[in-house]
């Protein structure tokens, strides 16, 4: 009789081991199946967000592009206001007219030699 309690302790003692190692066996795989599960999500997440992020960077790219459409517009404008403001542009428009060097010297602030230099080349565009 004895013998036959350790052979059924035995028995149990091998199914407890077999059953412990199943369970440890499918504990372990289903803690794989979370862990990629979570790894998944934590990725689509983050993808998420940098979509969102690029969404708004390109928004925001946009933006400063027509910013700088507009700054460069007035640039060209302001250029052209300077160069027509200029003595220079003044002498040109009253050499044009007929003025003499010594109008453009009284009326552009240059000096008379400016002013003669610039009567002879403009009064030859004038002419051609």
């Amino acid at each position: 009789m004895n013998a036959l309690v350790m052979l059924i302790a035995l028995l149990l003692t091998l199914i407890s081991i077999a059953v412990w190692i199943s369970t440890r066996q499918r504990l372990d795989k289903i803690t794989e199946q979370l862990a990629e599960q979570t790894i998944s999500a934590n990725a689509h997440h983050q993808v998420s967000a940098l979509n969102a992020a690029s969404i708004g960077l390109g928004e925001r790219l946009v933006k400063i592009q027509k910013e700088m459409q507009a700054l460069a517009s007035r640039v060209d404008d302001l250029q052209l206001q300077v160069q027509t403001q200029t003595p220079y542009a003044q002498a040109i428009q009253l050499i044009q007219r007929g003025h003499s060097s010594q109008d453009l010297v009284e009326l552009c602030n240059i000096s008379f030699n400016e002013a003669q230099l610039l009567v002879k080349l403009h009064q030859q565009e004038h002419a051609a």
